[in-house]
């Protein structure tokens, strides 16, 4: 290969890896004025105590993995919700058995495994709604 197109090559390489990093830079920066908790590469464990109240929370991942186990808490109040946003990304939620949890939202080539069915005629339990927006991405949720 001769000097100038491996240079020419290499600039192109450069110049990829920095428009990637403006393009996550950028989306880091908008989910971040909309959720309370962001990660990009990286990984968060978020556990409650026992009797730990929870009360809702929105978190956004971008190539990273997010453990959320909710089964020793309880709900403040009546209703709370979970938001959340992945973008190449693994989200596991763990919920108690004595909650009913409503599941919506958009998933764009990505998997979703709710094993929780909702059922709307239980409305002395506690509510869970999970609201969620997934791009090439894994959300589960179980007890």
């Amino acid at each position: 290969m001769r000097k100038s197109t491996k240079r020419n090559i290499f600039l192109a390489s450069l110049v990829a890896a920095g428009y990637a990093a403006f393009r996550i830079g950028a989306k880091w920066k908008k989910l971040n004025s909309m959720y309370n908790n962001c990660l990009v590469f990286s990984a968060k464990d978020i556990e409650l105590n026992e009797n730990e109240e929870f009360s809702g929370d929105s978190i956004g991942a971008i190539f990273s993995s997010v453990d959320i186990d909710l089964r020793k808490a309880t709900l403040k109040g009546d209703i709370a919700t979970l938001d959340l946003y992945g973008a190449f990304s693994s989200i596991d939620i763990k919920v108690p058995e004595g909650w009913n949890i409503k599941v919506e939202g958009i998933d764009e080539k990505s998997e979703v495994d709710n094993e929780i069915e909702f059922d709307e005629d239980k409305e002395e339990l506690p509510l869970l709604h999970i609201k969620y927006n997934v791009k090439y991405s894994a959300l589960d949720i179980s007890h």
